[in-house]
């Protein structure tokens, strides 16, 4: 699994994030504050709320562990 680069100039910029994920992902969560900065989050069809638990909390574990440094 990929992160875009948490402070690279793309990351700054979250159509440049989604705009480099079309096509890519077989399903996908998507998490954002939107402008009113209230958090939004929407999910593809073909998940249910386990799947999406679970997609949660293996991005959590890795994070924590350090597994998305020094990826683009």
């Amino acid at each position: 699994m990929k992160v875009v680069e948490l402070n690279s100039e793309p990351a700054r910029n979250p159509d440049v994030v989604l705009e480099k994920a079309k096509g890519v992902y077989e399903s996908v969560l998507i998490l954002g504050y939107d402008k009113d900065g209230l958090l939004d989050a929407r999910a593809s069809t073909n998940q249910d709320a386990k799947s999406i638990l679970f997609m949660l909390e293996q991005f959590k574990r890795n994070l924590l562990n350090g597994e998305y440094k020094n990826e683009e």
